[in-house]
């Protein structure tokens, strides 16, 4: 009898178990996440940015689907659109260079022109305009082609009439041509250059090239007229301020003409160095003057108290004179008398010693000493009237002194004034003329300017016919589909995810059912030639996923991780049954088709090992699925047990698997609940408990029929199988709350996830044998 393959470690729920404390999540039946969620506070939940990417490739179909789609569609738009051809020509702007003749201030002229950003959207927004538009339009007659046809949306009267008019008396013509013409054309400014390029789109190529360049002419033009208008009417306001000017000037100079006459002087500056000379030597003369007058005031004064001595070396030593006698000629004259005073007094001395009061002699030499006295007294007095006639003169001397310099200042003062008249004058008169000739030479420039006429833009290239289509461009068209495709195949999957409300990921699975997993069964793709005729149809369809039975001695790779899987089911079992799998086992699930049958053979398959002895039991009395998965479907079997009908035991012995028992369903019918919820079946579980080690169950799904409700509180743990991306998150919710209002034990199983999605990888992880 062949066996499953073992895993190297040889982990077997009857070998001895580590502490809960030091399990792996998957060997307690929990997830990861469950599993940090039992040892710490739950966190919340953060984004996974790989969460997109797995959208986008569970729902890779709808790239599949819309890349082709938009791809095709895209190309298929480019050749139904019409041809249109594109002419281009460039303008180049030519700058302004230092030296040029240019009306008004070098400086802010070339500021302005170099300025080219400025230049250049006015340059722009010119050949955008209006009136360039329309004249291009006269010009090339463009309302009378096909093209430009005027259509009215509305066929009224008006708008017939306003056809047979001409362009510029028919608003409404001349608004549908203008917007047509703009429609095509194109004016831009490239990038780090001085050019302007001008385009324009049109399904006749000749058409495209004539209206660039009637459009880049036209504007040369008007650039031209602009310049030249802008020149005359320069040159016409210079000449009206220049008749102006010349008038000012004029009575500028005069007025400096009358401002000589009136002063009498021919330089300003001439005529104030002599005053202030002048006033200069006054100056002097007055300190000369008043230093005369007070030494002869001094000598006036020591006359009268008649200090002779003090006067005569006051005389002496200042050198001053004056007067009739010339007081310092009388110094000598004085000196002597004094003298002679001195030695008569000596004489008469010693003679009043020798002689007598009534001597001759002493009377003598008295008499003379009255006679030189009287002398000495009378020079002193010429003396004192002699200094008091300097001291007048003097003093008349600086007071006429003093007059003429008061004169002078006056003078000074009265021709500063006229100087700054004068001057003030003579600067307007010469900034008036400096500013005449200025203007003078710039309307002389204008005039020549005028005649040159010449203009800031060179056409760089002229359109040229084109002579290959520039839309619809195929490229494009190409690569816009291929993105489209791309980006209208992701929205369409977000949006298919958004409404899908199937359970993919495990803690989307855990979180609907309220609790952890009891385990992850993945999906398997064996190929058709694979023990064929023990290929189960996991989930009763005709799909091409077909799964094994666990307890199948499969040698391809993915029937391993199942046979794995289910083994760890088994030991989740035994870690939450406290040491023991429960003995009876229901298997159902929410709706069909999520692999209940499948479930149900596997784990009974990998509960036999170890010789347990297991029945498994199709209580699916509505479809009997499992019986006829194993072609037990004609026999007798539950259904007629319960009725009492049978004759001999139903059971049947599983032969490619030791220890494994199976009850088929029997009769279908309508309505097994009064069945499964009788006293009878009670029996039978009970006789099933004594006769088997495990008794597996399959049962019909929870949510359309009561039958697996009904069977759920006679056995002792149940285990709702959940598929992945097919159970819905609605339904697996309303079985876990009728489980739980009946008081079930129940559990969880992830069924049909994919090995190669992260979950599965989370979940379990790769752990391959090696040869040895």
């Amino acid at each position: 009898m062949s066996r499953i393959h073992e895993p190297r470690g040889n982990v077997l729920p009857e070998e001895p178990m580590p502490p809960a404390s030091r399990l792996l999540p998957q060997q307690v039946g929990l997830s990861p996440a469950t599993f940090a969620a039992s040892e710490e506070p739950k966190a919340a939940a953060s984004f996974d940015i790989f969460e997109p990417l797995r959208v986008i490739w569970r729902r890779r179909l709808c790239l599949y689907i819309s890349i082709p789609a938009v791809f095709i569609l895209a190309v298929a738009t480019s050749f139904l659109m019409p041809a249109k051809y594109t002419a281009t020509s460039r303008l180049q702007l030519v700058t302004q260079q230092t030296g040029q003749l240019s009306v008004g201030d070098p400086t802010s002229a070339n500021a302005a022109v170099f300025d080219s950003f400025a230049t250049l959207q006015t340059d722009v927004t010119l050949m955008e305009s209006d009136s360039l538009a329309l004249q291009v339009i006269k010009e090339l007659n463009l309302a009378d082609t096909k093209e430009f046809a005027f259509k009215p949306r509305l066929n009224t009267a008006e708008a017939r009439r306003q056809m047979a008019l001409p362009l510029e008396q028919s608003p409404l013509k001349r608004a549908e041509i203008l917007a047509k013409y703009k429609k095509g054309l194109k004016v831009d400014i490239l990038p780090g250059a001085r050019l302007i390029s001008v385009s324009y789109s049109s399904s006749n190529p000749e058409m495209a090239a004539a209206i660039v360049n009637k459009l880049v002419n036209d504007f040369v033009d008007y650039d031209i007229r602009g310049r030249y208008d802008a020149t005359i009417r320069a040159t016409t306001f210079l000449r009206r301020q220049l008749v102006e000017l010349k008038s000012e000037v004029e009575t500028s100079q005069q007025r400096v003409v009358d401002l000589q006459k009136e002063s009498g002087m021919f330089s300003a500056d001439k005529g104030q160095t002599i005053v202030e000379s002048g006033l200069e030597q006054l100056n002097k003369d007055v300190i000369t003057a008043e230093g005369n007058r007070v030494t002869k005031q001094a000598i006036y004064n020591m006359a009268r108290t008649g200090d002779v001595e003090a006067m005569a070396n006051l005389v002496g030593t200042s050198g001053v004179g004056g007067g009739a006698q010339q007081p310092q000629n009388w110094t000598p004259l004085i000196t002597h008398l004094k003298q002679q005073m001195d030695d008569l007094n000596v004489q008469y001395a010693q003679a009043a010693t020798e002689y007598g009061s009534a001597h001759p002699k002493l009377i003598e030499l008295k008499e003379k000493k009255q006679a030189l006295e009287a002398t000495i007294q009378s020079e002193l007095a010429n003396i004192t009237k002699s200094a008091k006639s300097d001291y007048e003169l003097a003093l008349s001397q600086e007071q006429a002194t003093r007059r003429k310099m008061v004169e002078q200042e006056a003078l000074a003062s009265q021709m500063n004034d006229r100087a700054i008249a004068y001057n003030i004058a003579k600067n307007e008169a010469d900034s008036s003329r400096t500013l005449y000739e200025a203007l003078l030479q710039k309307l002389k420039e204008a005039e020549v300017l005028a005649g040159l006429r010449s203009s800031g833009l060179n056409v760089v290239d002229p359109a040229a016919v084109p002579g290959s289509p520039a839309k619809p461009a195929l490229r494009v068209f190409m690569a816009g589909g291929l993105a489209g495709g791309i980006v209208i195949g992701i929205l369409l999957a977000f949006l298919l995810e958004s409404t899908d409300h199937r359970l993919r990921t495990l803690l989307e699975i855990e979180t609907a059912a309220q609790g952890p997993l009891l385990g992850v069964i993945p999906q398997d793709q064996l190929s058709r030639a694979s023990q064929a005729s023990r290929v189960l149809k996991a989930y009763g369809t005709s799909s091409a996923t077909r799964l094994l039975p666990a307890a199948v001695d499969e040698p391809e790779e993915e029937a391993h991780d199942i046979a794995e899987a289910f083994r760890w089911v088994r030991t989740s079992l035994v870690m939450r049954g406290g040491g023991g799998i429960p003995r009876t086992l229901m298997i159902a699930s929410a709706s069909a088709n999520e692999g209940k049958s499948f479930t149900a053979l596997n784990l009974a398959g990998v509960l036999t090992e170890n010789r347990n002895k297991v029945l498994l039991v199709d209580a699916d009395l509505r479809r009997a699925n499992l019986s006829r998965i194993l072609n037990r479907e004609s026999e007798i079997g539950l259904s007629e047990t319960l009725r009492g009908v049978t004759v001999g035991s139903p059971m049947v012995q599983i032969e490619s698997i030791a220890g494994l028992t199976f009850l088929p369903a029997g009769a279908i019918l309508k309505s097994p609940a009064e069945l499964l919820s009788s006293t009878k079946m009670l029996r039978l579980l009970e006789e099933w408990r004594r006769d088997f080690n495990y008794v597996v169950i399959d049962t019909p799904p929870l949510l359309p029929v009561v039958d697996a409700l009904v069977l759920s509180r006679r056995v002792d743990s149940v285990i709702v199988v959940a598929r992945s991306a097919f159970t819905q998150r609605a339904s697996i919710s309303r079985a876990i709350r009728l489980l739980k209002n009946a008081g079930v034990t129940y559990s969880v199983l992830a069924n049909d996830v994919e090995t190669r999605s992260q979950e599965y990888t989370q979940f379990y992880g790769r752990y391959e044998a090696t040869a040895r």
